[in-house]
């Protein structure tokens, strides 16, 4: 049952574009792994689908090459020291930044959802009111 729901997790983010890490860590512990193995296996699991789609995306002619010169080598050097740090912090510390990093997203998608002055003008605009 586990394989089919982190499977379907798997199908959905990367449609969106999204690792899956906010899904796979809660649902790993919850079946028993311990924090740092969720989030090796959560790992796992991200690469294997974003490789998937990486093919796909390649085969259909829809990635930046320009954009992921500039943003990968950051990516990767800073994936390496997270990964240094998660081995030496303690599970409650872990534990908060993940929090966090659930929290924070959260609070742009929704902070963006509130129409401004400008927004409501722009949107009267293009209708033509």
């Amino acid at each position: 049952m586990i394989f089919f729901i982190l499977f379907f997790i798997a199908i959905f983010m990367s449609m969106t574009g999204k690792g899956g890490g906010i899904f796979f860590v809660p649902l790993l512990t919850i079946v028993g792994l311990e924090l740092n193995d969720a989030v090796s296996m959560s790992q796992v699991i991200i690469v294997m689908s974003s490789t998937a789609s990486f093919l796909i995306f390649r085969k259909n002619k829809v990635i930046d090459w320009k954009l992921i010169l500039i943003v990968e080598p950051f990516t990767v050097l800073f994936a390496f020291i997270g990964g240094y740090f998660s081995s030496s912090l303690p599970n409650v510390y872990i534990k908060g930044i993940f929090i966090l990093s659930i929290l924070f997203p959260i609070l742009f998608v929704f902070r963006k959802l509130q129409p401004t002055a400008s927004t409501k003008f722009s949107i009267h605009r293009s209708v033509g009111t």
